[in-house]
């Protein structure tokens, strides 16, 4: 019983963080993981801000939404995290709650690239490629 209460006191003190910053999590569909990691991230942990930008932009742990997804993944890129830039450059090349934009994306790319980023070094490469290509024609 006293593991129960302790749950839910742990729960009520994470939702009242969440709609303290906005975040309906009884709307959002919170679980537990997406809680520990957010209490993370309003704490300015960049990784952890770049891993809710993921959990919303995939639906893990929470009602997957892409506005929320790319807030997160500006607040982890403008702390230097390597891994949201690539992210935010997959949003602009899917078209995923924001205009597809090829060389937005190929710029964030970039930044993910100059970063260290492996994906962000592919994915730029790519560019790079359609780019010259598209050029050619």
């Amino acid at each position: 019983m006293r593991h129960w209460i302790g749950v839910a006191v742990l729960l009520l003190g994470h939702f009242s963080i969440a709609q303290n910053h906005s975040i309906d999590c009884k709307k959002m569909q919170c679980n537990e993981d997406f809680l520990k990691v957010y209490k993370k991230a309003l704490k300015g942990d960049a990784k952890a801000q770049n891993k809710i930008g993921e959990m919303f932009h995939f639906g893990k742990g929470v009602q997957r939404d892409f506005h929320l997804a790319k807030k997160w993944y500006l607040q982890a890129s403008n702390q230097g995290d390597a891994e949201a830039p690539n992210h935010i450059g997959r949003l602009y090349s899917n078209g995923e709650g924001v205009q597809k934009n090829s060389l937005e994306a190929c710029g964030w790319y970039r930044v993910a690239r100059d970063r260290g980023n492996e994906w962000g070094k592919v994915n730029f490469k790519k560019c790079f490629a359609a780019t010259k290509v598209a050029s050619e024609k």
